[in-house]
């Protein structure tokens, strides 16, 4: 069957199919299910799953199927086939429809997803006229779905009538030849003079043709040809059962001419390892081992990332410690090795591999437990064909844990638990783990309270709190930070430092706090807690009160004082350097006033005038002046006071110009 093709697309497949690349990871595939006698109740069934939906998708006479093949740098449809219903869920041979060869649209589709685009000759269909259809993405297994024309198994079904008369759209190239083919059979027939109606029969002519070329779908990856073409399904995000965005069906879209059924199928994202913005691949994503650096796999510990692959891991020694808490004397020294073949046995540490100690709730799983608590470990020796690690714990309070090792080849993405029997199956507490025994010590006594705790500054990136010291206590070691989204707690603690003050980075942007602050000794007794503060992540409003002594003779001048500077950073849309913009308020003969607000650390250079820069401020001497300079600041009532002194004016005695 032939297909109506422009000459660039043809020339594009042929460019393609001549450099076509090996795939270097899975074969996606993507199918169109079509009923073509709209009938359930014949046909073959087609098992199909995606999160929500595991059925057989009923009926189906045509299994049409596009594969796709992807590299680190793009994606390339390489075959369309064909298969008919025999019975049951069987399907006869596949019938080859094209070679491929054209590329995904990626970035071009639903949401700035990716396009899938194919077709199918209505002959190798049946020649149907109303048809049901379904859109699934498969790789290892079902993975999704589109049952439905909003996705779900109950919903409208996705209906599709043949022969197909859309709205005829007209590319821009399309129109302008329309454009240019109209003056031209214009010109002529005035040339020849033709009748009117033999004129307007030869434009309609010119303009059904260009319709005719516009309908006809390109398969390019581009959307352009599809005009404004609505889905004839729309399917959830992130529905599917792999969870693999390469197979998370968005959108279904078909359309028809008189030889071809055109159907576009859009992906969330068909290639997570290329930079959408730089169209660039990114580094140390991978789409098969091919892509990683050996002794490197992809996909060994988390998707699509190259990875050393660990082999075993322990916690080597001890399996149990005591310990008397303190604030400054650490446990003792644990151990942990780890093995990765071919790797480890090499002298010095592994590159790229991360190992941490850390310590919890006895009989408890430490993967994502918020209870755990955790430092980086050191390399400390090669042990035969092993790394080994060690780190000490710092317990902050009396009682009974366990503690295990943890490493990672994926900076943390995923971690490999390890106990005194090795590595630790996934989902399950630690058969065999260490054991510490916190124990109090002999100083029981708790600090003073701090007082004078403050709102230093706040912006959008970090809260800063400052407080009165603790005076007078040997056995003080620092401060607890504590948090809370509400007043009065419950509160978290946030920070650990030895200084009386604290700047809070994990914020966010709006957010409003409430701190307090407890001083902690070096046995971890603990004060009660501070005057709560409230703080909102902004830059707080500064209200600055500007008085200006002016000398005695700006009354006799009949002006006013103004101000002028970079007065556009401040509140209220004020002019920059505007000599006449702003003016102040008198208070007396030798006294102005003025108030405006800003944005705390918010900087500004200004200069007092009488209306113009003929008479701007001058020194004692009538010399000129340097800028005046101001920061914003909170300080603690919000409110900035600024007092200064204008000796004299240009152009205003004693002073010349």
């Amino acid at each position: 069957m032939y297909r109506r093709l422009g000459w660039a697309m043809l020339l594009a497949q042929v460019l393609a199919l001549g450099a076509a690349r090996p795939a270097r990871a899975g074969v996606y595939t993507y199918q169109v299910l079509f009923d073509t006698d709209n009938a359930p109740a014949t046909g073959c069934g087609v098992p199909v799953r995606d999160a929500t939906i595991d059925a057989t998708f009923p009926g189906v006479e045509r299994l049409v199927t596009v594969t796709v093949s992807r590299t680190l740098t793009d994606a390339t449809t390489t075959g369309i086939t064909v298969q008919q219903c025999v019975s049951g869920t069987t399907f006869g041979a596949p019938q080859t429809v094209s070679s491929g060869g054209w590329p995904v649209g990626i970035g071009n589709g639903t949401g700035g997803g990716d396009v899938i685009e194919g077709f199918a000759p209505i002959a190798t269909l049946g020649s149907p006229t109303l048809v049901r259809v379904a859109f699934t993405a498969t790789r290892t297994g079902e993975s999704d779905v589109v049952w439905s024309r909003n996705g779900e198994l109950s919903g409208p079904p996705i209906l599709f009538q043949l022969p197909f008369r859309p709205v005829p759209l007209l590319s821009p190239w399309g129109l302008l030849g329309s454009v240019l083919l109209l003056g031209a059979v214009a010109w002529a027939t005035l040339r020849r003079g033709a009748t009117s109606r033999a004129a307007a029969l030869t434009a309609l002519a010119v303009v059904s043709a260009a319709a005719a070329w516009a309908l006809t779908i390109m398969t390019d990856g581009q959307v352009s040809d599809w005009g404004a073409l609505p889905p004839v399904a729309t399917d959830p995000l992130g529905d599917s059962s792999l969870q693999d965005p390469a197979e998370d069906l968005v959108a279904g879209f078909l359309t028809a001419d008189d030889a071809n059924v055109y159907f576009r199928m859009d992906v969330n994202n068909i290639n997570l390892c290329l930079d959408r913005i730089g169209n660039a691949p990114i580094p140390g994503c991978c789409l098969s081992d091919a892509d990683c650096s050996w002794p490197q796999v992809c996909g060994g510990s988390v998707a699509n990332v190259c990875s050393l692959v660990i082999g075993w891991a322990n916690l080597q020694w001890p399996p149990s410690i005591m310990h008397t808490i303190s604030a400054i004397n650490r446990t003792d020294s644990i151990y942990g090795q780890v093995w990765i073949d071919g790797v480890t046995n090499q002298l010095g540490p592994t590159a790229g591999l991360r190992a941490q100690l850390g310590f919890g709730p006895v009989a408890s799983n430490p993967a994502g437990n918020p209870a755990w608590t955790w430092v980086d470990a050191s390399f400390n020796t090669d042990a035969g064909n092993n790394d080994e690690f060690v780190a000490s714990l710092l317990p902050d309070a009396v009682g009974s844990y366990d503690y295990v090792y943890r490493y990672s080849t994926t900076n943390g993405q995923a971690w490999l638990y390890a106990d005194l029997n090795g590595p630790v199956p996934n989902g399950q507490n630690p058969p065999n783990p260490g054991h510490m025994t916190v124990s109090p010590s002999s100083d029981m006594t708790t600090p003073a309270t701090p007082t004078g705790l403050a709102v230093v500054s706040a912006s959008p990136s970090a809260i800063a709190l400052s407080w009165d010291a603790v005076m007078g206590d040997p056995t003080l070691y620092g401060y607890e930070v504590l948090r809370s989204d509400t007043a009065g707690g419950p509160y978290s603690i946030v920070a650990l430092v030895t200084a009386n003050n604290c700047s809070d980075g994990a914020v966010t942007l709006g957010a409003t706090y409430y701190y307090v602050v407890r001083a902690v000794d070096t046995s971890f007794n603990r004060s009660g807690l501070s005057n709560e503060v409230m703080a909102t992540a902004l830059l707080r409003t500064v209200t600055i009160l500007f008085n200006v002594t002016v000398p005695a003779t700006t009354d006799g001048t009949g002006r006013s004082v103004y101000i002028a500077g970079f007065l556009d950073r401040l509140n209220g849309n004020l002019p920059a350097w505007n000599p006449g913009g702003v003016v102040l308020t008198r208070v007396d003969a030798t006294h102005w006033t003025i108030t405006l607000t800003g944005n705390e650390t918010t900087q500004i250079e200004y200069k007092y005038t009488l209306g113009d820069w003929d008479h701007v401020e001058k020194d004692g001497a009538c010399a000129e002046i340097a800028n005046r300079q101001l920061t914003l600041n909170y300080g603690s009532t919000g409110t900035q006071v600024v007092n200064d002194t204008v000796s004299n004016w240009r152009n205003v005695a004693p002073c010349g110009s």
